[in-house]
């Protein structure tokens, strides 16, 4: 979830945009977690994180503020995890209806990310209950074409009536933000690009996204989804404190990635 500029402003602060839950830990935010820069940058996960948006309006706000609702939300215990996953695959997702999705209920990533899209933007109309999500499934309900044909069409409405110095400076904004974060400035330099910089360039990746899965392209999907990825990480654990971090252990294969709502991929 992108920060607003405010928190974006305040370097080395958490800025409550990366939410996650892992095996044997609880849910939080990225400050609850160690070394997020060699978890997601450098270590064996390097370079696999894919990321797709979510468009409604005011989206990261009301995804954000649910997220705190599910702060230490548990992960599953070992036999309590293994029953929850095979709610995720046939024939257990039958039952997956009749799992209590409260708040603080256990639930693997998935489940949990379900849960929190389904409180946060009910217009996201999810056709099922959150346990009956695995990361696959998940990831193709909101990847549906439909979903991201009407995305298209929603995020041209979003847009106010610009001048054109306007739009040539958001272009250039766009520019500097993708070539930065990707990767064609120094990692320790990345804390120069501005706000407008940096969002710029994950809205213009997401339109990426959403553009090549409208146009069903499997290779291009891969790459845009990828790119959005490497451009949010880079932006939320750099400037979120965690540089020396990212800018140690460069000899694992130098890789570099991130995610917003994303997953792991080979």
């Amino acid at each position: 979830m992108p920060p607003d500029k405010l928190a974006d402003s305040a370097k080395g602060t958490e800025m409550y945009s990366m939410f996650a839950t892992y095996i044997g830990e609880k849910a939080g935010f990225s400050g609850s977690f160690s070394n997020p820069g060699r978890f997601y940058i450098h270590g064996p996960n390097g370079g696999h994180w894919r990321a797709v948006p979510i468009v409604f309006d005011d989206a990261s706000e009301r995804l954000r503020a649910e997220c705190r609702d599910h702060v230490d939300t548990l992960y599953p215990p070992l036999m309590p995890f293994v029953f929850n996953y095979a709610l995720s695959v046939p024939p257990g997702r039958s039952f997956a209806s009749y799992v209590k999705e409260d708040r603080y209920e256990p639930a693997h990533c998935a489940a949990l990310t379900a849960r929190i899209i389904e409180r946060a933007i009910p217009e996201a109309q999810l056709p099922y209950a959150p346990s009956y999500y695995g990361p696959s499934s998940l990831y193709l309900e909101l990847t549906r074409k439909c979903r991201c044909e009407k995305a298209f069409k929603d995020l041209a409405g979003f847009e106010p009536i610009k001048s054109i110095p306007e739009q040539e400076e958001e272009r250039r904004w766009e520019e500097t933000g993708v070539a930065g974060l990707l990767g064609e400035i120094p990692m320790d330099e990345l804390d120069t690009l501005k706000y407008e910089e940096c969002m710029g360039a994950a809205q213009a990746l997401s339109k990426d996204v959403i553009v090549s899965h409208v146009s069903g392209d499997a290779t291009e999907i891969r790459a845009n989804e990828k790119k959005l990825a490497k451009v949010l990480l880079n932006w939320l654990v750099v400037r979120n404190g965690h540089a020396s971090n990212i800018h140690q252990d460069t000899h694992l294969d130098g890789k570099q990635s991130s995610v917003n709502w994303g997953r792991r991929s080979n």
